[in-house]
């Protein structure tokens, strides 16, 4: 038995635990001012860009923001408040390592032009400024101190000579001063209560999904631009959306500027342009794409450009133009119907389109639901109608038991694919009025409350491994679903996406439009909860900011549990991501997780799950494989005789965990690592009593018998260059580890977040047949035991401390 180990949270220094540097106000300021904190560099606010956090040299807190302007001469904030003409100075603090002869001009940029200051350097240490906005200079025709999207530091480009070699400035406590008595003392009530305002005041215009779209397309010309060159057919599909957004414009009777010849001219000749471009009804086989892209790109383009072209067909005059469209559309339409929709009952095999996932990829089976239907209106021709059909049919049986829609074959949920499956979904509801759909919108009502944080922020750690992006969430899904059913919650959800980042601006929004409703009450989410999500097949709870979810479901997993905490005081709520706990053989190379490394599950996994009260336990028993796409066996992806095992225990205060790996025979190769991520976008930190930081949520290795323990940036996920994730990290000594049978590498962790539960008496239990954990959470003893021949996992409590 390892020996036990002992954590307490509750005892972290005060300071660090409470980190209240944006929610209070500088104390020297005189009577009736108002000193508003903008960004103190504490982790609260969004990102810099291209900068780097450091703890030296600080101005006051934990760190400062630190700019290398030779390497990156232009930097702008994040978008703090909008409404500046209450204040009358910029203040912030900044350091030079040495006195520079130099100008940096500070741009603050508006609608329609921009306000413009020349800052100046020339000392040494640290200096406070004061940019006085009545002094800089509007450019062009900027909308007004009301309406400021941020400030911009321009280092080159502005007339001056080129940066000095190896120039760097630490900034820090960026705030604006007032001289009046303000109602909001905080940032972050400043923001919310901008941010309600402007949704308030777009919704007293009418549908703010509309509206938003409409607004996008002010001053559109005629003659769109279009590059001469798309390097990724990614890129590429983004003319069917932009056709799309001008063409509904110009032909929906819910548009007041319906008929608008700019409109309907400027989608025509994106339209002309698209379907020149296709070959043998191909865009993505057509030619080479340098910055790459896949079969999917075909029907991301396809689907919006029809629906464009549907649109157009409403307005007087357009018949010629579909003479001249008809034929490279119907070769576009009948290479999806060949190769996507018949792909398996003509017998093909080479993948042509990745035709064999039609009818068990959803995100791309609504494509082609709506481009085959379409086409049956246009042509008349049965093939079509029957491949809708079939699609519509395909659909239905990926529904899973609590309203998610499996990703690829077996693989769970991911939370941007399932908002594209339902603006298609109600494009087709709204098109077709077919009352099948009607019910599968309403069957994923489960869907949103489970995965997205009362503030409308979706989990990333129960997607399949290759998708975790950690994007924020949108308006649209939920309100979709909130328009279908009337839900209370739904409206919650989209209500606080819209106040928080908008109603968006192309199809996805003007499809949420068709069912948005004014007559809905909301309701927030249920909170102190802990139960079964039946999508991911394991244990899911919140209980106020703390969010967390095991998962079982899909094989190919790189992680079977994840964290988070969404702080509804903030612009951007996430506040700390544990992203992953996984283990791995490490095959050579210390680039991006490519295809080399072994430390995904598979189809073989044995998993088990319990819940029980308001504590539950997870088990998971894997052989590790390379990398591979969907969670199906593939025969070029076999097992190894690497073999890993993960036991977790859930609670409404923390998450333990036992991660362990051993070979099955012996095995010489560079190194066993093991790895905790965190993140996105979140500093990660290790203070003095061994605990790692990221926002509010914490972490403490509770054992292992690795050789080095490291904590920084992680490497670049699958397919990515970069990555804003962070890791801990610990790692087998030397360039060669021999392994052997019976001696597991192994590390144990909890996690929870600031102020967590005192957790003591760490200590493993069983053995390789039936592994686990004893651990004492706030005076309680519990013990969780896994066994993988029976897929059976308990939790048993044992009372007091031992």
């Amino acid at each position: 038995m390892r020996r036990a180990i002992g954590v307490s949270f509750s005892s972290l220094p005060t300071a660090r635990r409470l980190a209240p540097v944006l929610l209070c106000l500088l104390p020297a300021f005189a009577a009736g001012d108002t000193v508003l904190v903008l960004d103190g560099f504490e982790g609260a606010l969004g990102s810099w860009g291209n900068t780097q956090l450091v703890e030296q040299p600080v101005h006051t807190g934990k760190r400062a923001l630190k700019w290398s302007v030779a390497d990156r001469p232009l930097l702008d904030s994040p978008r703090f408040v909008a409404d500046w003409s209450d204040f009358d100075e910029l203040r912030f603090w900044a350091y030079c390592d040495r006195p520079v002869d130099f100008s940096i001009p500070l741009v603050f940029m508006s609608e329609g032009g921009y306000y413009l200051a020349d800052w100046k350097l020339g000392w040494e240490g640290w200096k406070e400024q004061r940019i006085k906005l009545a002094d800089c200079k509007p450019a062009h025709q900027p909308a007004g101190w009301q309406e400021i999207s941020g400030v911009g530091f321009r280092a080159q480009g502005y007339g001056q000579g080129a940066v000095p070699p190896g120039m760097a400035l630490v900034l820090d406590d960026f705030t604006l001063h007032s001289p009046k008595d303000l109602p909001h003392k905080s940032l972050l009530d400043w923001m919310a209560e901008e941010r309600r305002k402007r949704m308030q005041e777009m919704k007293s215009r009418g549908n703010p999904y509309s509206l938003s779209v409409l607004d996008s397309l002010k001053g559109l010309k005629a003659q769109p631009a279009i590059k001469e060159q798309f390097d990724s057919c990614w890129e590429f599909r983004s003319l069917g959306e932009r056709a799309l957004s001008a063409a509904w414009a110009a032909g929906s009777d819910d548009s007041p500027r319906k008929g608008e010849q700019v409109l309907a001219d400027h989608a025509c000749a994106i339209i002309d342009y698209c379907l020149a471009q296709q070959k043998d009804g191909s865009w993505f086989y057509s030619r080479k794409w340098p910055a790459g892209g896949d079969p999917n790109c075909d029907r991301f383009t396809l689907g919006p450009l029809m629906d464009a072209i549907w649109w157009l067909r409403r307005l007087p005059d357009m018949e010629a133009r579909w003479k001249k469209w008809e034929a490279p559309l119907h070769a576009a339409v009948d290479f999806q119907h060949t190769y996507w929709g018949c792909y398996a009952q003509l017998g093909f095999t080479d993948n042509k389109a990745w035709g064999s996932g039609a009818y068990s990829y959803p995100n791309q089976d609504v494509f082609h639901l709506f481009e085959m239907e379409l086409a049956h209106r246009w042509w008349g021709d049965a093939k079509y109608k029957d491949s809708a059909e079939k699609t519509l049919a395909g659909l239905q049986a990926q529904l899973l038991p609590d309203g998610g829609i499996r990703y690829i074959g077996p693989e769970t949920e991911c939370s941007v694919y399932h908002n594209l499956n339902l603006v298609w979904l109600a494009r087709y509801l709204n098109l077709t009025g077919d009352e099948r759909v009607r019910k599968l919108i309403a069957d994923t009502l489960n869907y949103y409350p489970l995965t997205m944080s009362n503030e409308g922020f979706p989990e990333s750690y129960t997607d399949c491994w290759w998708k975790h992006y950690w994007n924020d969430g949108a308006p649209t899904g939920p309100e979709i679903v909130a328009g279908v059913t009337g839900d209370a919650q739904h409206k919650w959800l989209a209500n606080r996406l819209l106040e928080r980042v908008g109603a968006g601006t192309n199809y996805w929004t003007i499809y949420a439009g068709m069912f948005y409703r004014d007559d809905l009450t909301e309701q927030t989410l249920p909170d102190n909860w802990l139960k079964l999500d039946r999508n991911i097949g394991g244990p899911r709870g919140r209980f106020g900011n703390w969010y967390f979810a095991g998962v079982t479901g899909g094989g190919a997993r790189d992680t079977f549990v994840g964290a988070m905490i969404s702080d509804p005081h903030r612009p951007q709520p996430l506040n700390g991501a544990f992203l992953a706990a996984n283990i791995e053989v490490g095959l050579g190379g210390e680039g991006a997780r490519d295809r080399t490394h072994l430390y995904l599950s598979g189809p073989d996994d044995l998993t088990a799950v319990k819940v029980e009260g308001d504590v539950a336990a997870l088990g998971a028993r894997y052989t590790l494989r390379k990398p591979y796409i969907n969670g199906v066996k593939d025969p070029t992806v076999p097992p190894t005789p690497w073999q890993a095992t993960q036991v977790w225990l859930f609670t409404k205060d923390c998450l333990v965990g036992l991660v362990e790996l051993e070979c099955t025979e012996e095995q010489t190769v560079p190194y066993l690592q093991g790895e905790l991520r965190f993140g996105p976008a979140a500093p990660l930190s290790c203070d003095g009593e061994g605990v790692y930081h990221c926002g509010a949520l914490t972490m403490r290795v509770l054992g292992h018998n690795f050789a080095t323990i490291e904590h920084g940036p992680a490497r670049p996920g699958y397919a990515q260059q970069s990555t804003k994730h962070s890791a801990v990290t610990l790692r087998t000594a030397g360039e060669i580890f021999a392994a052997k049978p019976e001696r597991a590498v192994w590390y144990a962790a909890v996690l929870a977040p600031e102020e967590g539960p005192s957790v003591s008496g760490f200590a493993a239990t069983g053995d390789s047949a039936a592994p686990g954990f004893e651990v004492v959470v706030d005076g309680e003893s519990l013990q969780v035991a896994f066994s993988p021949a029976r897929e059976s996992v308990e939790v048993a409590r044992r009372g007091g401390e031992r």
